[in-house]
């Protein structure tokens, strides 16, 4: 019965250590209550001690729970039943009288399980289905009100639009319940197929977006997010810089053509990037949203999650302007593009940036929940030690490492606290034209 299944993962996890060690072998690092294993100075961690006893995160297989039974069956590659069964065995419940209770709850559970993950998947074909509809409905921006919106309110002018940003005539929303024409932009999966889109809507006469007091949303996506994104494609070898909104992504490009830009359409989407899609340099083009980004632990496990598949991360951040919030659609408007180019030359590596030892970071919670919404307008020091970090992993090569290292350029910015000796003055020249 469920009894006697909470009861096997409560006596689990009082023996986390002595499980894990006799499956994995003597863990490379120890801490007062969590135990490392894996590379990268342990990508998989074990907490040992206190009320998350039993809990674990694989930061290089994307896996975790909050029992050691859910570890017993991942380590082990064991079904459920298996792995229950292993885990009695292991406490001495072998023949227990509630061993085929425990087999009838997980025959029960199992196909719950089975149904309800058919009913999902059967709902999102439907959610992929109604965007993929919407993106063959669409057509270029090009003199349509979307080029007029980015350009006349976004600052945002292009001879050329990215083939998924588009124009849509009439998008319909239940929530607002109105159909407006809207900036279509389209996320796509590895493969290149449609799995979700996102409708920002406008006022046909003024190409603005529609006025919040008239609607619920100004922006709804459909479809199905996962592991898809916006892409607008750059030179192969350049680093891929990373954005939350269609806005502050076409700025990216804008100011740096030649990189390859990813927008995700949510933050939480940072954690479901398909590591396959990206290069070895990752840039975190963040919005400043006026709290404390270095205690965000959405933004330091998606980054973790990517340095534990061989990606080096970076983070850049907008902080020229003097309001309290800002992206870097804002600096394109009000500083221009040089501005944000600015920013990019001075990213910070994302250990340096969190302040954080990668073991640490590798036991941060996931739960939404418990995301800090602290307001901070704490100041960060640029050293040489981040600096040289940041050019000798954001170039492929010893000729342009010694370029890159001879022309880096530190512009001070409102709010921030440098302390960069003189030799560090030059201009990024050429550096510069390969972005």
């Amino acid at each position: 019965n469920r009894f006697e299944m909470e009861r096997i993962k409560e006596e689990l996890n009082q023996y986390a250590e002595k499980i894990s060690t006799e499956i994995l072998g003597e863990p490379k690092l120890r801490g007062s209550n969590f135990i490392k294993f894996g590379s990268n100075q342990g990508s998989l961690s074990v907490t040992t001690k206190g009320d998350k006893q039993g809990w674990w995160n694989d930061f290089s297989g994307d896996g975790g729970g909050k029992s050691m039974l859910s570890f017993i069956q991942k380590q082990l590659m064991l079904s459920k039943k298996e792995a229950t069964q292993y885990a009695a065995k292991w406490l001495g419940y072998a023949n227990s009288p509630g061993e085929q209770a425990i087999e009838y709850t997980l025959r029960k559970e199992n196909k719950s399980k089975l149904k309800s993950e058919k009913k999902q998947a059967q709902e999102n074909t439907l959610k992929i289905d109604f965007a993929k509809k919407l993106a063959e409905q669409s057509r270029s921006a090009q003199g349509t009100i979307v080029e007029k919106y980015l350009k006349d309110h976004r600052g945002i002018s292009m001879s050329e639009f990215p083939d998924d940003v588009r124009f849509h005539p009439g998008v319909y929303s239940k929530l607002n319940g109105k159909t407006y024409p809207a900036m279509l932009v389209i996320a796509r999966d590895r493969l290149g197929k449609v799995k979700a889109v996102q409708a920002t809507y406008l006022d046909p006469n003024t190409a603005t977006k529609i006025d919040k007091s008239d609607i619920k949303i100004q922006k709804q996506t459909f479809g199905v997010m996962s592991g898809a994104a916006v892409t607008i494609k750059g030179k192969t070898g350049e680093p891929v810089l990373i954005a939350e909104g269609a806005e502050t992504g076409l700025s990216l490009s804008k100011a740096m053509p030649n990189v390859t830009v990813k927008i995700t359409l949510s933050k939480s989407n940072f954690l479901n990037l398909d590591t396959k899609t990206v290069g070895k340099n990752v840039v975190f083009c963040l919005d400043n949203d006026g709290k404390n980004i270095q205690k965000d632990k959405v933004i330091s496990t998606a980054a973790t999650r990517l340095n534990d598949h061989k990606k080096d991360v970076f983070i850049m951040i907008p902080t020229s302007l003097k309001t309290v919030k800002q992206d870097y659609n804002d600096i394109l408007k009000q500083s221009g593009e040089e501005s944000i180019r600015r920013d990019f030359n001075k990213a910070i590596y994302y250990e340096d940036f969190f302040g954080i030892s990668k073991a640490q970071s590798a036991t941060l919670n996931l739960k939404q929940s418990q995301i800090s919404a602290i307001i901070n307008t704490e100041n960060r020091y640029h050293t040489d030690k981040t600096i040289d970090r940041f050019v000798s992993k954001m170039t492929s090569n010893n000729h342009h490492q010694e370029q890159a290292k001879t022309h880096v350029n530190i512009q001070r910015e409102p709010g921030f606290k440098e302390n960069v000796p003189a030799t560090h003055t030059s201009k990024l020249k050429d550096f510069d034209r390969e972005i």
